[in-house]
């Protein structure tokens, strides 16, 4: 992560200085072909050791993996209020896409008592340390956060992490969970999807080789008979309900409403300047 955000100079720069003899020693939680070409020019014959076996995405026995299944996307705040705030519910780590869903998520759980933090990167390191620090002496409950807090973070007695919005890939989904049930340590991992979204669940299932226990939060269940739509915009047109892509008439019929839409911001527009 930190290479995609451009830190592969200054990490460049550093090694640089270093002396000629040394010993190095690389630890990373999955190997992307970014992280192997860091290996092919920085180690000398290196030996690999690979602590979940031989597969990268092998997670830990005591990792419990959960889908919370609501009906519509508007639910998921509610629904993740009821979930967190049940009798055995310890502290969490909420995981959302942006900074703007972290601080409208974060807001929204405070504002029905809850004590939330927010984490993003667009705040100072005063700030994101202070969050931390809540979280873990326990004068907040929930640390809302973006994937800023997906890696290198350690949480000690962290019991589970709920992913409010799907992460963009299956890599960054384990980087995510692996901040709960660590070291031998129980730990829940839950993704809270509507019912649209079903299919998201699939992809993570496919490289994780491990099922997600399907669960319908009571109060959020789907109508009798409903089914899963395909999501025509953005990122996830190559999803799609339950996984399929959108058909070529939904996605026609997706841009010809964002056309006229913009076309009659276009007409407001001159009407309104004469």
């Amino acid at each position: 992560k930190l290479l995609e955000l451009g830190f592969q100079e200054e990490m460049a720069t550093i090694i640089s200085r270093l002396p000629v003899r040394r010993q190095t020693l690389l630890f990373s939680a999955t190997m992307p072909d970014k992280v192997l070409n860091l290996v092919r020019e920085y180690l000398t014959r290196p030996r690999v050791m690979n602590a979940g076996g031989s597969n990268a995405s092998t997670l830990p026995a005591s990792l419990v993996l959960r889908g919370h299944i609501v009906n519509a996307a508007d639910q998921k705040p509610a629904a993740l209020f009821h979930i967190i705030t049940r009798p055995d519910a310890g502290s969490s780590l909420v995981f959302a896409n942006t900074r703007d869903r972290v601080e409208e998520l974060t807001r929204f759980l405070k504002g029905r008592g809850l004590a939330a933090e927010a984490l993003h990167g667009k705040m100072l390191q005063p700030e994101r340390d202070k969050s931390m620090m809540k979280l873990r002496n326990g004068s907040a409950t929930v640390l809302v956060a973006t994937d800023v807090a997906a890696r290198g973070l350690d949480i000690a007695d962290l019991p589970a992490v709920f992913n409010f919005d799907v992460p963009y890939n299956a890599e960054d989904y384990v980087h995510r969970i692996g901040r709960t049930g660590r070291a031998g340590a129980d730990g829940t991992a839950s993704n809270l999807v509507c019912l649209d979204e079903e299919g998201f669940m699939q992809d993570i299932e496919r490289f994780t080789k491990q099922n997600i226990e399907k669960v319908v939060v009571p109060g959020f269940e789907a109508e009798p008979g409903e089914k899963a739509e395909p999501l025509a915009m953005g990122r996830q047109t190559i999803w799609g309900g339950l996984g399929k892509p959108p058909s070529r008439d939904v996605m026609q019929a997706a841009a010809k409403a964002a056309r006229t839409e913009m076309l009659q911001r276009v007409r407001d527009s001159k009407g309104a300047n004469g």
